[in-house]
């Protein structure tokens, strides 16, 4: 049989090659110009930054569902560090990121809807993904018209200046990018805050709310709100507050990060497992995060902190504690309205008082929160005599350290708990 000839053998090839080329993903890039897009339906169809440590694009975030996100690209799970649209996810057909001829950078759903824009006018504009992890849009003479450091959401990058408009607020829980209720700003004292904030409960946990903010070296006489992370691992803010890395020191990737459990950490990344590390923390015990366990439940410090309801209670989802825990009785079940009291060792339920009151006898503490209809339980310091009626049961802890006991109101119809 005749040996096939190279034209024969070329040709076929060379027309394989060119039916697959309109197939082929596109290259990363390093910049958007106008008309330009970015694709939710190709993950390849990214931009990175030039020294390939950060990639922005669509991100998955459910079934059918993307934000429009950047990430570093040398951590595992890409680490998600901003997000456009976490809280109005697009769909995974037809979605798009476009920089308009207007300039402005628009991320529109399957049906061209706009959910989210740079909302800026200009001409011949461009985007791009710095070093730093910060997308920026910027004018044909290179002035930054809009940046991504201006918009954080739960996470600050190294020279990513936080000031008096700046907020972290918290994902709903691990995995997700959707907002919590944690939030971290500069509240009307100047002072940088952790706070759980709902449109029905709001409450500041961190600095410790048992404490003037000057005992712990914080002072709100510095208006001008303002805090910035180095690249060598600390953070220094306006109202004299200064974190310091455990790693101090050049080199090292690191994020500022409020994560979903409500504790505000700073992690370092070792490049070489793609791994992240703590290297400083604001609040040493979960148990410490107000709301942790939701309303009426209770944080248990073991080697692990873990939630619990009290007695007489059951958890309102096993899957989420912070949707807390719901009485088993009503409390207004006998007709005379007679109550008993639970008594819940160093336990406290923190803030939600009414009336409290220094140096009372335990039997005049009980009769305040056994007379009112609106009391829930009280809280009383056996050595000092503080009474502390409580009107709802939040931020609950439990721990021989706690210097308080909790005791709860009961209706007399109970007969065990």
């Amino acid at each position: 049989m005749r040996n096939p000839t190279m034209s024969t053998i070329v040709i076929p090839l060379f027309l394989i090659f060119l039916l697959l080329l309109p197939f082929a993903s596109p290259a990363p890039r390093i910049s958007l110009t106008s008309h330009s897009f970015l694709s939710v339906e190709d993950d390849s169809d990214i931009l990175i930054s030039q020294d390939k440590s950060f990639a922005c694009g669509f991100y998955e975030v459910g079934t059918n569902a993307f934000t429009f996100s950047i990430w570093f690209l040398n951590s595992k799970n890409k680490t998600v560090v901003w997000t456009a649209n976490r809280d109005r996810p697009v769909n995974g057909h037809g979605s798009r990121v476009t920089m308009r001829e207007n300039g402005n950078l628009v991320l529109t759903d399957y049906d061209d809807t706009v959910i989210w824009s740079t909302n800026i006018s200009s001409t011949r504009d461009q985007s791009q993904l710095l070093d730093t992890g910060n997308l920026v849009v910027k004018d044909k003479d290179g002035k930054v018209l809009w940046q991504s450091f201006d918009y954080p959401t739960d996470t600050l990058l190294p020279n990513q200046v936080f000031h008096k408009n700046s907020s972290l607020v918290s994902a709903a829980a691990g995995g997700l990018l959707s907002s919590g209720h944690y939030k971290f700003y500069f509240d009307i004292d100047y002072v940088l805050i952790l706070i759980y904030d709902t449109p029905e409960f709001d409450s500041i946990y961190w600095p410790d709310p048992d404490h003037i903010v000057w005992d712990d070296g914080r002072s709100g006489y510095n208006s001008s709100r303002s805090a910035v992370l180095d690249d060598m691992g600390k953070f220094v803010s306006s109202d004299n507050l200064t974190i310091r890395a455990s790693d101090l020191g050049p080199g090292i990737r690191r994020r500022l990060t409020l994560d979903y459990d409500g504790n505000l950490s700073l992690h370092s990344l070792n490049e070489s497992t793609e791994m992240w590390s703590i290297s400083w923390v604001a609040l040493s015990s979960a148990c410490l995060v107000h709301s942790l366990c939701g309303r009426n439940g209770i944080c248990v410090y073991t080697p692990t902190s873990h939630c619990t309801c009290p007695p007489g209670f059951e958890v309102n989802d096993p899957s989420d504690w912070s949707k807390g825990c719901k009485r088993k009785y009503d409390i207004n079940c006998h007709k005379s309205h007679e109550v008993k009291f639970f008594e819940l060792p160093h336990t406290d339920f923190w803030g939600s008082d009414v009336n409290g009151t220094l140096s009372l006898s335990f039997r005049a503490c009980r009769k305040i929160c056994r007379v009112d209809r609106s009391c829930e339980a009280f809280g009383y310091k056996k050595e000092s005599g503080k009474c502390y009626p409580k009107t709802a049961l939040h931020n609950g802890r439990s721990h021989p350290g706690v210097d308080n006991n909790i005791y709860i109101k009961f209706p007399r119809c109970v007969e065990t708990l």
